[in-house]
């Protein structure tokens, strides 16, 4: 999806990161430990994650398990539970990143050098996990509105290994269920 970082508002920077931790915890019908559980069963790795230009759900898994991999991605990418007290976990753990990134040289070099290329006033002058100002900011709604915003128009596919063109996008039919709507800006 075309929904990473610099889609944020700057006084919620982190929201993408704290949405995708967010879809990697429990959907609406399993908990996180079913979902690594049944990942493990069939030697699959998936999930959710941001950058600074897009949020996206990933699939690594051998062919053999590709549909029952896709079915759990389905439920990830679809069914969030977005949990109040999974949120504040994941809250915290972000607060004690940006804790720790504070006391790396390179992370606050960094830091300077995008406010300086960027200026105080662009979502890139900050960092993507967040400062703990922005964090502290983030609520559920907040990380709840973020997910709601995603739809087929920010979609992005992209596929490779042992697998053809037909077989690709049957297994990915799931994605049409995605809501209809305009691209950020």
């Amino acid at each position: 999806f075309n929904a990473g970082h610099i889609f944020e508002p700057k006084e919620k920077s982190g929201l993408a990161q704290i949405t995708s931790e967010m879809m990697n915890k429990s959907t609406l019908k399993t908990t996180k430990e079913e979902l690594e559980s049944r990942m493990d069963r069939l030697g699959a790795s998936i999930g959710v994650a941001s950058s600074e230009e897009e949020f996206y759900l990933f699939i690594d898994s051998p062919k053999e398990n590709l549909v029952a991999a896709m079915k759990i991605a389905e439920e990830i990418l679809l069914e969030p539970k977005f949990d109040e007290k999974e949120f504040e976990v994941v809250k915290k753990s972000a607060m004690d990143r940006i804790m720790q990134s504070q006391t790396s040289p390179a992370s606050i070099a960094s830091e300077v050098l995008h406010k300086l290329a960027y200026g105080s006033d662009h979502i890139s002058a900050y960092p993507s996990i967040g400062t703990k100002e922005t964090l502290a900011s983030i609520t559920l709604q907040d990380v709840k509105k973020f997910y709601e915003g995603l739809n087929s128009s920010m979609l992005s596919i992209a596929v490779s290994g042992d697998i053809s063109q037909e077989e690709a996008i049957k297994d990915l039919a799931f994605v049409s269920k995605l809501k209809k709507g305009e691209p950020l800006k």
